[in-house]
């Protein structure tokens, strides 16, 4: 598979990342959890996004993550 561009390249290797340990992505939901106040997240970057499901959506990620089993790189 030819990637097209660093994105797409930056997007494999952490889909594979999440796949052979999703364990590994829990501080950083947990972090972005407390980055909410109530809808709206503020990013590193100083940007604020407005979502539809709040922190709600974080904590159900990290309920996922840690009833998902180890999967083989892609």
């Amino acid at each position: 598979m030819k990637l097209q561009s660093d994105l797409e390249k930056e997007i494999f290797e952490t889909q594979n990342r999440l796949r052979t340990n999703p364990l590994s992505f829990i501080p950083y939901l947990t972090k972005r959890q407390l980055d909410f106040d109530g809808k709206r997240i503020k990013l590193d970057n100083g940007t604020t996004l407005c979502t539809n499901e709040g922190a709600d959506a974080v904590k159900e990620a990290i309920q996922a993550i840690n009833e998902t089993s180890k999967l083989e790189p892609l």
